[in-house]
């Protein structure tokens, strides 16, 4: 799981491409929670959840946010970016 955290955080940092950036920002998420399951307090599996579902959230906003600026970009350039 440190290897794929590893793997991913390396892929966040050296993406040139915002779908590319969102994937990785994904791919980190399962080894964190499951970190986070693992290293938790007495209510870990909780905890857990509750990371998941407020960062799967946020990543929601986030790819919302990356489609924006993609058909923006259409809309005033006339082309979509490559």
């Amino acid at each position: 799981m440190f290897l794929l955290l590893q793997t991913g955080m390396i892929g966040v940092f050296i993406s040139l491409d915002f779908f590319l950036f969102y994937v990785f920002w994904e791919l980190v998420l399962v080894p964190s929670v499951l970190h986070h399951r693992h290293l938790g307090r007495p209510a870990k599996t909780v905890s857990a959840i509750k990371f998941f579902l407020y960062t799967s959230g946020r990543s929601v906003l986030m790819l919302q946010g990356i489609l924006t600026l993609y058909f923006q970009h259409s809309a005033s350039f006339g082309t979509y970016t490559v």
